[in-house]
């Protein structure tokens, strides 16, 4: 029974925007700038879709990403890179923060707390 239950806990909440690499996890977003508060929504369609208050300028919009990735988490801002889309609404984000397996679990559980 103990099995079943890590099993299950190792499965992605949302599997369409999480991917498992040999640099750590890969987190794929679609990122809402200008929005009237900074916070998570939730899995839409194959990403996870975050929005937050700062505008697309200078590099405070992915900042802020980073900022809100990392304290949803409870890891440091160093530990969340974005892999690509800089200069993108849809953005793939690098988590390093331990194994892969762990990373996949906070996400799950962090996931969980949304619902």
């Amino acid at each position: 029974m103990k099995a079943t239950a890590t099993a299950a806990e190792a499965r992605p909440a949302c599997p369409a925007c999480i991917d498992i690499g040999a640099d750590g996890l890969r987190l794929r977003i679609r990122v809402q700038p200008r929005a009237s508060r900074t916070r998570i929504v939730g899995p839409q369609g194959d990403c996870l879709k975050v929005a937050v208050q700062a505008p697309p300028v200078d590099g405070a919009a992915n900042a802020a990403v980073i900022a809100l990735i990392a304290a949803w988490l409870g890891v440091a801002k160093s530990r969340v890179a974005i892999l690509r889309g800089d200069t993108a609404r849809a953005k793939t984000l690098r988590l390093s923060d331990g194994p892969a397996e762990q990373m996949l679990a906070r996400v799950n559980a962090a996931l969980a707390s949304l619902r």
